[in-house]
């Protein structure tokens, strides 16, 4: 006779199931107070952690930093201990509506694997039978998954930045007066603009005779003229400071003239041999007629890290008639003369235009006052077309440049009102972003919270996840008999072709149960809904 060799992990029901007791204690229905405990007072906690990143960013914003790097580590702390309680708070949730869904939802048990383990594995959301059958359960699966957002989100609204804080005070600051009746014209160059010689006549009287412009009236004019800008000046102020000066001085007011006028400007051609061939070049004469006035400055000077801005407005009061009683005016307008010269042509060479430069004087190719003209030849230039507006602010800006120079005669102190500002860093709290991490979140995780909350009460107990849940709810003969061969739990066949069974959690209505009525995981035409009261066992 052959020996009998047991299958293996058969069930001997008959033989080594302990026997029962005559009166089996039934099921008791009843929600236990740990979980929706634990739900609501894990949600408490992520609030208050929230609220507590909130109340931190808010007591330091505007403040200086320090201790920069234990703020940040308490923020991210924070968003760190609201992330977690969240989670939990979700997780317990969605282990209730899992449970709801598998009384309600017929499904296959590898989708009820894939559903117990979708917060820990991403492929639970791409399942296609859970998709249809367990939307809510993704989603609060889901939830949990975008939690470690929190952390690194929130801390990002407290930030260091630059804050700029304006102030006013009296500051002396030197002032053109050009037309003080006490200015001391000095024959030294750097005194000022023009340079003057002085005589004692008979009878103590100073006569005094205009020579030219000083050293340092070329400087200041020609550094405005080619540098096409006001000389910088040092900031009486310090770094970052802004005020308002006016004064009165001379500057160019050019003017449009009647062409047909006997006064007006005149175009003077002179002839060449009379044979020969000569280039006729397009041309149109543009005339205007510029004098020097005496005129209003107002101005707001700012310095923004030690870089000079000037902006403003003119105001032409009379014109300059005598230059004797103006020197000044005199040293600008001969240097600005000789600079563009008393005729603007076009030097012939070989029958062909080069370029336009003053009869005498500095050539202006390649500047802002000359233009290129393709024709006839490339290097052709032409003055531009805004010239008289250029020469205007020319003299503007010899005027204001003046400022530069400190150890000119002209300048007066004068006490002046300074907006200054200083730059610090502070914390900078945008609360907009933390209100939209932690309100998205937290919004989120109240309705989780409340999903949880009825499929307790739809569920009428409070199930958890744990293999001792699995291990009550799986007591069933017939599931016992499909597990036949693959109770050591690796993959196999047998373990594959169970994994397409279609269970759903119910009372079970099998003939053998011995007229007990009993809840467990069944096949489809195995269970029927469960009924809230009734013992089963």
């Amino acid at each position: 006779m052959e020996p009998i060799i047991p299958r293996p992990c058969l069930h001997q029901y008959e033989q080594d199931r302990p026997k029962e007791a005559p009166n089996p204690s039934p099921a008791r229905w009843g929600i236990h107070w740990l979980s929706p405990t634990l739900m609501i007072l894990f949600y408490s906690i992520a609030m208050g952690a929230a609220l507590g990143h909130h109340v931190l960013c808010q007591a330091i914003e505007g403040q200086t930093p320090t201790r920069q790097d234990w703020i940040l580590r308490a923020g991210t702390a924070l968003a760190t201990l609201c992330k977690i309680f969240l989670t939990s708070s979700v997780g317990i949730a969605f282990t209730q509506i899992i449970w709801k869904i598998a009384r309600e939802r017929l499904l296959t048990i590898s989708s009820l694997d894939t559903l117990f383990s979708a917060t820990r594995t991403p492929w639970a959301l791409v399942n296609g039978e859970l998709l249809l059958q367990a939307k809510v359960a993704l989603l609060l699966a889901t939830v949990v998954w975008f939690t470690p957002l929190i952390p690194v989100l929130a801390p990002g609204s407290l930030t260091v930045s630059l804050k700029t804080t304006s102030t006013k005070m009296m500051v002396e600051i030197p002032n053109l007066a050009i037309y003080d009746d006490s200015n001391i014209t000095s024959q030294a160059p750097a005194g000022s603009l023009e340079f003057v010689s002085y005589s004692l006549q008979v009878g103590k009287q100073v006569l005094a005779d205009y020579l030219g412009p000083s050293g340092a009236g070329l400087a200041i004019i020609y550094q405005s003229i080619f540098q096409n800008n006001i000389i910088n000046s040092p900031s009486p102020c310090g770094l970052n400071c802004t005020f308002a000066q006016s004064f009165t001085a001379p500057s160019y007011k050019c003017e449009d003239v009647d062409p047909t006028d006997p006064e007006a400007p005149w175009c003077y051609a002179e002839g060449g041999q009379p044979n020969g061939t000569y280039l006729d070049a397009p041309h149109e004469n543009i005339t205007f007629r510029c004098r020097m006035w005496s005129t209003q400055f107002d101005l707001t000077r700012s310095y923004t890290n030690g870089i000079h801005v000037v902006s403003g407005n003119t105001t032409y009061k009379y014109p300059i008639e005598d230059f004797f009683t103006n020197w000044t005016a005199e040293a600008i307008h001969e240097v600005m003369l000789s600079t563009f010269g008393q005729t603007l042509s076009i030097e012939d060479v070989q029958g062909y235009g080069k370029a336009w430069f003053p009869l005498t004087g500095l050539g202006l190719d390649g500047t802002r006052f000359a233009e290129p003209y393709p024709w006839p030849t490339p290097l052709s230039s032409l003055p531009v077309r805004n010239l008289k507006s250029l020469l205007e602010q020319v003299t503007a800006n010899i005027t204001i440049s003046m400022l530069a120079y400190p150890e000119l005669s002209y300048l007066r102190l004068e006490n002046t009102e300074v907006q200054t500002a200083t730059t610090e860093p502070v914390w900078d709290y945008d609360i907009k972003a933390l209100l939209t991490v932690y309100g998205t979140a937290m919004t989120i995780g109240l309705g989780c919270l409340l999903l949880g909350v009825a499929a307790i009460v739809h569920n009428g107990v409070c199930p958890e996840g744990e293999f001792v849940s699995i291990l009550t709810t799986t007591r069933n003969p017939k599931l016992d008999q499909l597990v036949e061969g693959a109770c050591l739990g690796a993959s196999g066949e047998s373990l594959e072709r169970l994994k397409k069974v279609k269970l759903r959690f119910g009372e079970i209505t099998s003939s053998n149960m011995n007229g007990r009525r009993h809840a467990a995981f069944g096949l489809e035409d195995q269970v029927r809904p469960l009924e809230k009261g009734v013992p089963y066992t």
